[in-house]
């Protein structure tokens, strides 16, 4: 059994089962699969999708939730092994599939008809892990592997290590990754309408339109 996968039989969340299994975070130097690239590295850069309404908040765009099941079922992102050049049709389509699944309720859960993939952010591994609050000593961010599967090798989860945070410290630590995040700004989904677009534009950040390429 992979040390990834939830324990039904336990009641804690997925993020602080994997916390408990895994104290010192040292299982992120673990390769998960054979079809698996290897750990996941400080210098690579990771993709994380950016939905409306989950991800959002009018009129500044972005919201601090960014990363939030990051602390539940685990923030999961994309390996951009090779650079975004290379991965950015991949990528955008596979968060575009996935936000298709959401509308439909293919994924398991209720439908929601309003759920818009809106664009990925960027994030180097390295400043992820590096992320804490003030005066606290404590490693909270952990990128684990979690490319077990053929269709997704290059799938990385963001695991954070707040059970013994308040509310407030919560929310700071969120807050300082959606600031690390979007520190290149919104690299804005091909696949958008236009009144899906100007959403898009209406955020604070930089905004990284999709090329022409992408977007026929």
């Amino acid at each position: 059994m992979c040390f990834l996968n939830h324990d039904s039989d336990d009641t804690k969340k997925r993020a602080q089962q994997l916390v408990d299994k895994d104290p010192n975070g040292d299982l992120q130097e673990q390769k998960v699969s054979a079809f698996s690239p290897g750990p996941v590295l400080n210098d690579e850069v990771l993709a994380r999708s950016v939905e409306y309404p989950a991800k959002w908040a009018s009129p500044a765009g972005i919201n601090e939730t960014l990363f939030q099941d990051g602390y539940g079922a685990g923030a999961s992102a994309q390996r951009l092994i090779g650079g975004w050049t290379l991965c950015k049709e991949s990528v955008h389509q596979r968060f575009e599939k996935r936000a298709e699944a959401r509308r439909s309720g293919s994924d398991g859960r209720v439908a929601n008809l309003d759920f818009v993939y809106i664009g990925a952010v960027h994030i180097q591994v390295g400043a992820l892990r590096a992320c804490q609050l003030p005066g606290d000593e404590v490693k909270r961010v952990r990128v684990y592997d979690a490319g077990t599967e053929l269709e997704d090798p290059y799938h990385a989860d963001v695991i954070l290590n707040v059970a013994d945070l308040s509310k407030a410290q919560k929310k700071e630590l969120r807050l300082r990754l959606m600031t690390l995040a979007t520190k290149d700004g919104l690299y804005v989904s091909p696949f958008l309408s236009g009144e899906e677009m100007e959403r898009a534009m209406r955020s604070e950040v930089k905004i990284n339109l999709p090329t022409c390429e992408q977007a026929e």
